[in-house]
């Protein structure tokens, strides 16, 4: 539905429009760098406990890399 509130910005349930762009973004990156670690580490704890592995967050290194290679050619691409 509108609002008559202008441009909010409304994460997890809470309004950051009072922090500046700049902010906001951190607040998002972080947001997502903390789930994409902690979703790695649940993903590590069912391989380790199912498969029986012993090489610990493995996975979630790999992806880390993998996410931090892509975005930088991603950007030298984009030309950003």
């Amino acid at each position: 539905p509108p609002t008559d509130q202008g441009d909010r910005m409304v994460v997890l349930g809470r309004d950051i429009s009072h922090l500046s762009r700049r902010n906001q973004f951190l607040a998002c990156a972080s947001g997502v760098f903390f789930f994409s670690l902690l979703y790695g580490y649940l993903q590590e704890l069912i391989s380790v406990k199912i498969c029986g592995r012993e090489l610990g967050l493995f996975l979630a290194s790999a992806q880390f890399v993998g996410y931090t290679a892509w975005s930088y050619a991603m950007r030298r691409y984009v030309g950003g």
